[in-house]
């Protein structure tokens, strides 16, 4: 399974939730609390940090593998294959 071509993308979304998970754990641990500090000054958003990008960005990426790119995906093209095309 871990050593599939096609599964890299859905590791390294993975990755990033289990990574972005134990950045926010760490910060309740030592100061009882999550640390914001990234503040879009030019629309009103919610302040965040780099932990909260790496858990979003690996739910969007297991998502788009589950959608797109897994041999069972939803949404995934029909490939004819040349011998269907020969006549």
């Amino acid at each position: 399974l871990a050593f599939r071509k096609n599964y890299k993308f859905y590791l390294y979304g993975v990755t990033f939730m289990i990574t972005g998970t134990l950045g926010n754990f760490i910060d309740r641990l030592i100061f009882s609390g999550v640390r914001d500090f990234i503040r879009l000054e030019f629309m009103n958003f919610a302040i965040f940090n780099v932990a909260d990008i790496l858990l979003c960005v690996g739910v969007a990426m297991v998502i788009v593998h589950f959608l797109f790119i897994d041999e069972n995906a939803v949404f995934k093209r029909n490939v004819k294959k040349s011998e269907d095309t020969n006549e």
